[in-house]
């Protein structure tokens, strides 16, 4: 599974850019203009439908200037989800650190992965495919993945701590691993008009089925 500021994103906007270099100030404008152009192009068609060409023109500039900013597609697309990665993680990690009851926790920690599933589905999608041939990519989803899943599984062993939620089996790494995967999986399929309840009514279901696993109630 790829990764999972708490605020809603206009889902007219790309991420903001990531500056990768030091450079003058028109640089940095083209490269943001081709992330906006990628932005576009994945709400229209899947990532193997879109070409150098189309991204250049996309931020007016040509193909062979293209090559000044990126290397390749696949780096424009990659720049767009390292961005996009801070948004996920601040989606899980901000509730849990938020101090309310257990109920209104978990709540949000789901509404806010599937906000981001219906904002950035397109780029979501992608990176998917994109990580499975991308070493360095696939590496860096996985590190934040796996800070994801640790605040998750910390938030769980306190709740055990305090008596509030039953000790385990199962471990709490292996059960926020098994519920951070839930969510990821029902965002996809959402993002692709397969959510059969609705928003509230996913969230609500998805809530349920936390509170079972972690507290033994509903």
């Amino acid at each position: 599974m790829p990764a999972l500021e708490i605020g809603q994103v206009d889902d007219r906007t790309p991420p903001a850019t990531v500056r990768r270099r030091r450079g003058p100030r028109k640089g940095d404008l083209k490269e943001a203009a081709i992330l906006e152009a990628a932005w576009r192009l994945l709400a229209e068609k899947p990532i193997t439908s879109i070409s150098i060409d189309e991204l250049a023109a996309g931020a007016g500039i040509s193909r062979s200037s293209f090559y000044f900013y990126f290397p390749s597609r696949d780096a424009v697309i990659g720049a767009l989800a390292r961005r996009t990665s801070e948004d996920l993680s601040m989606a899980v990690l901000a509730p849990l650190s938020s101090g309310r009851p257990p109920r209104e926790v978990v709540q949000s920690v789901v509404r806010n992965l599937l906000d981001r599933w219906q904002t950035h589905g397109p780029l979501l999608r992608s990176m998917d495919a994109l990580a499975e041939r991308d070493a360095d990519l696939r590496a860096f989803w996985h590190s934040i993945t796996t800070d994801i899943v640790a605040a998750y599984a910390a938030a769980i062993d306190a709740e055990r701590a305090r008596g509030t939620a039953p000790a385990g089996p199962p471990q709490a790494l292996d059960l926020a691993w098994a519920l951070t995967n839930l969510y990821w999986r029902a965002g996809h399929q959402m993002s692709l008009g397969q959510d059969p309840g609705g928003g509230e009514r996913l969230v609500e279901t998805l809530a349920v089925v936390t509170m079972r696993a972690v507290y033994g109630d509903g």
